[in-house]
């Protein structure tokens, strides 16, 4: 079973998500994906995880964005492969005090709250080594308007890189590196 986590105020009705999950489906196997609907709260998002992981035999995470973040932890703490697609990395957290504050998601009208609490929190969850680096798969545009890509290309230089000078934060063309992705993760 593998773990799809969805951006930032995303959900799981995200196309990136929804494209993955096609994917399998089309090659029937579409029971082989979990994409949960993230809280924001940093405490929350974790429970909700180690709740997955409880409960399924998990061998691989995807995640864009902040869940990128959360996919790289939970892949480096349980030894599994994980994908990311213009993650947020350790070295981002310093610039991203602004992201505190009140939020209506952008997919199901939901309101929540990502607090200074929840903000400090994700410091728990930085990966600074990754143990095995060959478990780990970053896709990457320069082009993203969001976070700077070279911080991720730094934490992730011994492991696989796709990486593109074009594109942007919702990472342009993903759907062409989608069979890519489930090659490395099955």
């Amino acid at each position: 079973m593998i773990i799809y986590l969805h951006g930032f105020n995303s959900s799981s009705s995200s196309s990136k998500a929804q494209l993955c999950k096609k994917y399998l489906t089309d090659k029937g196997i579409g029971d082989k994906i979990l994409i949960p609907d993230l809280p924001l709260s940093t405490n929350k998002v974790v429970n909700l995880i180690e709740m997955l992981i409880s409960e399924n035999e998990i061998t691989g995470f995807i995640g864009s964005s902040m869940g990128g973040f959360y996919s790289c932890y939970f892949a480096n703490k349980y030894d599994l492969k994980g994908v990311y697609i213009n993650p947020v990395v350790d070295d981002h957290l310093p610039g991203m005090l602004d992201i505190v504050g009140s939020y209506e998601n952008f997919n199901n009208g939901k309101k929540d709250t990502f607090s200074m609490n929840d903000y400090e929190n994700l410091k728990k969850y930085s990966t600074p080594t990754l143990t095995f680096p060959k478990n780990h798969f970053l896709l990457a545009q320069e082009g993203d308007e969001v976070l700077d890509q070279r911080l991720s290309l730094k934490k992730f230089k011994n492991s696989k890189i796709s990486f593109s000078k074009l594109g942007n934060h919702q990472f342009l063309g993903f759907e062409d590196k989608i069979e890519q992705i489930f090659d490395f993760m099955i």
